[in-house]
């Protein structure tokens, strides 16, 4: 893997790590986001009340002082207080009634602006599980090839400042290769054995798109020691994308192929990277 392709996929990993954190930092708030407050499409009785008792004594009292000297009476006081208090009976009434109307008004706002809300919280979230989804799978895909050495932005920084500044030309050699660790962490290919209607037996050994693979070089001999002797070996090739089984092929010719992929061998197998969809229905292909 030359210099350019290695910074390529150190850039593709960071990315695809920040990408993926600060959606899951983003679903994390979704709630608090869209969240609505009652409370502000409430409207406070007091609000309507005082306004309308006070025009209304504002009312009584230019009555009061318009025709007041012209009414023929011996007791100015209780007629004032009750002209006042009428007034102020007729304000509250009123305010009632206002308020109510306001109220029917406010909870249909607020019932109109919280299904908007839930809608857009929705597709936010949404939009967030999709990021997330697709940079989870960047980031095995990537990942099926750095060294288990270089993983974090931290590390895949640092291997890719070794990289500008000539310290290293290969992605092997900014990160000190591979070692026992990436073979541990990867998935290592388990015979399986099948039965033809005809009798005869054959050997399957599936790869799997986007995951780090231990393959046998030679399974006819590996597993022959085993106890397990099968001369037709077929290599079965698993899309997780697709969520089936892309279709088989011969091994020994499909092995021919992954060149290309190895990135470490070993004296009877290799570790290959994950492969995409594509990658592996060439490798079906005739």
């Amino acid at each position: 893997m030359d210099k350019k392709e290695s910074l390529k996929i150190l850039d593709k990993y960071t990315h695809a790590l920040k990408a993926k954190a600060e959606a899951e930092e983003g679903l994390g708030k979704v709630d608090s986001a869209f969240r609505i407050n009652p409370s502000d499409y409430i409207v406070p009785f007091g609000k309507i009340l005082a306004p309308f008792i006070g025009s209304f004594l504002v009312i009584a009292l230019a009555f009061r002082i318009a025709v007041g000297s012209s009414l023929k009476y011996n007791n100015e006081v209780p007629v004032t207080v009750g002209l006042f208090a009428g007034a102020t009976v007729i304000g509250l009434g009123v305010a009632k009634i206002v308020h109510a109307i306001m109220q029917n008004k406010a909870r249909k706002n607020l019932k109109s602006a919280q299904e908007q809300l839930d809608w857009a919280k929705q597709n936010k979230t949404a939009e967030y599980n999709s990021t997330i989804s697709k940079m989870s799978y960047k980031i095995a895909e990537v990942e099926s090839v750095l060294p288990v050495s270089c993983r974090g932005i931290e590390e895949a920084r640092k291997a890719k400042n070794k990289l500008l500044s000539g310290k290293a030309e290969t992605l092997e050699q900014a990160t000190g290769g591979y070692t026992e660790a990436d073979w541990e962490e990867a998935y290592t290919a388990a015979p399986k054995m099948f039965s033809m209607p005809d009798g005869r037996v054959f050997g399957g050994l599936a790869i799997t798109e986007a995951t780090r693979t231990v393959l046998p070089k030679d399974p006819k001999s590996k597993f022959a020691s085993e106890g397990d002797d099968i001369s037709d070996w077929r290599l079965v090739a698993v899309s997780i994308t697709r969520n089936d089984a892309l279709g088989d092929c011969d091994y020994y010719n499909a092995f021919a192929k992954l060149e290309p992929y190895i990135i470490d061998s070993k004296e009877d197998s290799i570790l290959i990277r994950g492969l995409t969809v594509k990658e592996l229905e060439r490798l079906l292909e005739d």
